[in-house]
């Protein structure tokens, strides 16, 4: 045990002590990952989402799209904001409950000689790690199937890229700051009206970025529909807004997160 102890004491002080090329936030998202994957629970749901997105696929192949092009089009974005809402599950199952399941032991490691900048960086950076390949399987899935124009590919690029990005720091934001101090399983924390909060959040988040993006589809549509130049107004004004909508929706819950580590601490 005491070569346990002193191998444990050595760890620790290389992590946090020594600047090298092991960042400390690496070193807490790593202890995060292990947390998260140890328990059989969380192993089964994760293949019973894997089975869910695999149903999700199948589904769409077999839809009568036939050569119907505008069928396609029409059927498109909606379909991506579908398949969206299935990373959205995700976030509400893994990452919401994370910073309430570790509140009971969350004085040590807030306690710890690292900002909370890191430990929320940490986070994030292991669910997004985790949603981007998903993200990715279900936006090449939804496009080999529906094969957009490319104004509507790139709209799907973008937020296939930035859902998962969106999801992660939303939800450990709001989890972190809505921590709650006598939850024992996820279950408890996702039927918690903070939770529901969060999944309502994230929804609109979703609708509101694809609706955003349909209006330079639309644009572009006109524009070669009618051979006219298209406005400038309808393709940036829609884009500056998703911005804005992004930068909302990630930087309030992160404050939000950093302030209540900083009064735990």
């Amino acid at each position: 045990s005491s070569v346990l102890l002193q191998a444990v004491g050595t760890w620790h002080g290389r992590a946090f002590s020594h600047p090298g090329p092991r960042p400390r936030w690496r070193v807490l998202m790593e202890r995060d990952a292990v947390a998260l994957w140890r328990g059989t629970g969380q192993r089964l749901q994760a293949l019973l989402l894997l089975a869910l997105i695999a149903l999700f696929t199948f589904s769409l192949m077999r839809l009568p799209l036939g050569d119907d092009t505008g069928l396609r089009e029409l059927l498109f974005l909606p379909v991506c904001a579908l398949a969206q809402v299935i990373l959205l599950a995700v976030g509400a199952r893994f990452v919401f409950p994370a910073g309430s399941l570790e509140r009971p032991g969350g004085w040590f490691l807030f306690n710890a000689p690292v900002r909370a900048q890191e430990h929320l960086r940490a986070k994030v950076t292991l669910f997004i790690l985790a949603l981007l390949p998903l993200s990715a399987l279900l936006g090449v899935a939804v496009c080999w199937i529906f094969k957009p124009s490319p104004a509507a590919l790139a709209v799907a690029i973008a937020n296939f890229i930035v859902t998962p990005c969106m999801v992660a720091v939303l939800n450990t934001g709001l989890g972190v700051a809505w921590a709650r101090q006598d939850a024992s399983q996820p279950e408890d924390v996702i039927s918690s009206p903070a939770g529901v909060l969060a999944m309502v959040c994230c929804t609109l988040v979703v609708l509101g970025q694809n609706a955003l993006l349909a209006v330079p589809i639309r644009e572009v549509w006109r524009s070669q529909l009618l051979h006219t130049p298209a406005s400038w107004a309808g393709l940036g004004l829609p884009v500056a807004l998703w911005v804005g909508l992004q930068g909302i929706a990630m930087g309030l819950p992160w404050r939000a997160a950093v302030r209540r580590i900083q009064d735990f601490e």
